[in-house]
């Protein structure tokens, strides 16, 4: 992932996860062999560069093992979140934060979101914490790249909390914070877990995620990563077919409930325009539910 990020190359997402997870067992009794020296080097890496590859190291190797990683969650939790309250606290004293540093924030907090969904019980005690170090980073204004993918993968983590365990997540406050840190700067490759997670509230009707302005950043998040065309590099298609689903199903609910033609004119033109191809040109929203009078 570190390759995949600071290269700008497209792998498919996690391409050796995958591979690890085909190999199973094997991979499972050659990384036990490998979690000390990932650990070293997160722990006592030279560099904070060094210590974000350790946590990326395991983030992609606790996400292959799946629940079979649960016996790296006790040692990581700890070690993880030291290493973001440190980053915080030097943010509060106003000190500059490094590139390097960034990139074991934002390498730190992923390996948090995989644990939770690895071992989504053991971790609900902490959940309280995590919003504490991952939320205000959505707030932050910084530019550059490594700030950016700090943003991008609170946001994939979040949505990983919330899917494991939806009740110990303040939602109401979590997705609109979540939905205005968007769009996606740079990482696109859990574009799958974000669209999953709002699959999955659109499906419970959760009334925060109902919500008319909510649904309007929604559709443009969605319009955004279709514009972006991240999609078809980085998701199954059962899983584009859901999204393009829940988009069809949110234009019907609204123009039912009257706001259909409000929610369309609240998503930005591009994201509009690419939401509306891939739902299909003449499909219920566009067309006849958020009307062809856009171009008016």
């Amino acid at each position: 992932r570190h390759y995949h990020h600071h290269h700008h190359h497209h792998y498919p997402p996690h391409s050796h996860s995958q591979v690890a997870r085909r190999k199973g067992v094997k991979f499972e009794r050659k990384f036990k062999r490998l979690a000390p020296m990932l650990q070293h080097l997160l722990v006592d890496g030279d560099t904070a560069e060094a210590r974000s590859q350790g946590a990326s190291g395991f983030a992609e190797a606790c996400l292959a093992l799946g629940p079979a990683a649960q016996p790296y969650v006790e040692t990581l939790r700890p070690i993880l979140v030291r290493a973001l309250e440190g980053l915080q606290d030097r943010e509060r004293a106003h000190k500059m934060i490094a590139s390097g540093e960034r990139r074991l924030e934002w390498s730190s907090i992923w390996c948090l979101g995989v644990l939770c969904t690895v071992a989504p019980r053991d971790l609900r005690a902490d959940y309280p914490k995590f919003l504490s170090l991952f939320l205000p980073s959505l707030r932050r204004k910084e530019a550059g790249r490594d700030a950016e993918m700090v943003q991008d993968n609170a946001m994939f983590t979040l949505a990983r909390m919330i899917r494991s365990n939806p009740d110990d997540v303040p939602i109401d406050e979590v997705l609109p914070a979540m939905l205005n840190a968007l769009p996606l700067k740079h990482d696109n490759s859990e574009i799958g877990t974000l669209t999953d997670f709002f699959v999955y509230l659109w499906k419970r009707r959760h009334e925060t995620f109902t919500a008319p302005q909510i649904l309007a950043q929604v559709l443009g998040a969605v319009g955004h990563i279709f514009a972006t065309d991240w999609m078809s590099e980085s998701m199954e298609d059962p899983a584009r077919d859901a999204v393009v689903a829940m988009c069809r199903e949110i234009l019907q609910h609204a123009q039912a409930a009257g706001n259909g033609q409000m929610i369309w004119n609240a998503i930005p033109v591009i994201d509009r325009e690419a939401l509306e191809k891939a739902l299909g040109g003449g499909h219920g929203g566009a067309e006849g539910s958020a009307g062809p009078q856009q171009g008016t």
